[in-house]
């Protein structure tokens, strides 16, 4: 039903006359149509996004409206740990390789060559490995001798280095078994006992061989009948009491040897006789 106007106007041309009661009730029941169409279809309110929600692998959209969209599964990355790098050998992208005391993560696809590079490129500026953890380097050094200890060499962290005492400590108290008995860097300031029926035959080792700081001490008790014999490795001096030996001269006897110098060491104590 078309809208009945009494005049012309930009809506068309008019009646020219007053309306009767009928044409105003129909104008006005067909915009009251109008209007009940219009809030029949009105549009949804609109919502939008209230948060964002991750369990596991499972992404959700929490709306404003309180509804929830999803879930939505995710992608998971999958890190395959294949222990030491390897020289020609095919690795993969997500591949976690070690190397040189740190962990890499491959990020392209490649053939390794024959020495690991940390810094490699594929030729495009795309690195081929990434760092991901560099263990520090707080392991002992390797090497030192018994009687050793560690000294911090530096300010850095984790430098250490083995060191030889140069301030003894109290004699320590040692037992030497055997007929023979070899020095070693613990023997300092020691008080060695040599209980071997048969004796004992200590040789004073060449700077060369062991090489003891100056004033280092060593004492020797024969316990048994038989003597305790020190001698001189190649280029040692050994330095005695005019017309006595370098050997214990008899049963409880203690002889000692100090260090005054480069393989050369004086020798005292209850020596024995030619």
């Amino acid at each position: 039903m078309a809208i009945i106007y009494r005049t012309s106007g930009p809506w068309g041309a008019g009646k020219g006359a007053n309306l009767v009661a009928g044409e105003v009730d129909g104008n006005f029941y067909d915009v009251a149509q109008r209007l009940h169409t219009v809030e029949d279809n009105m549009p949804e309110a609109a919502k939008g996004i209230a948060f964002f929600a991750v369990s596991g692998d499972l992404f959700y959209v929490h709306m404003t409206d309180g509804t929830i969209q999803g879930p939505y599964q995710l992608p998971t990355l999958a890190w395959n740990f294949l222990g030491e790098w390897l020289p020609s050998t095919i690795y993969r992208k997500n591949d976690v390789v070690t190397a040189n005391g740190s962990t890499y993560m491959v990020l392209v696809n490649h053939t390794s060559g024959s020495v690991f590079n940390p810094g490699l490129t594929d030729g495009s500026g795309n690195n081929v490995y990434g760092l991901l953890l560099t263990e520090p380097s707080n392991v002992l050094p390797p090497g030192g001798d018994t009687g050793q200890y560690l000294v911090k060499s530096s300010d850095l962290d984790w430098v250490v280095s083995w060191e030889t005492p140069t301030v003894f400590p109290s004699q320590k108290l040692l037992e030497a078994p055997n007929a023979t008995y070899d020095l070693t860097l613990n023997n300092i300031a020691s008080y060695v006992r040599c209980v071997n029926a048969s004796g004992c035959s200590i040789t004073i080792p060449a700077d060369s061989t062991l090489n003891f700081p100056l004033s280092t001490e060593i004492s020797f008790r024969q316990c048994t009948a038989s003597p305790v014999i020190l001698n001189a490795d190649s280029g040692v001096i050994l330095n005695t009491v005019d017309g006595l030996l370098t050997k214990t001269g008899r049963r409880g006897g203690v002889i000692s040897a100090k260090k005054i110098a480069a393989n050369n060491w004086d020798v005292f104590g209850l020596l024995g006789v030619s």
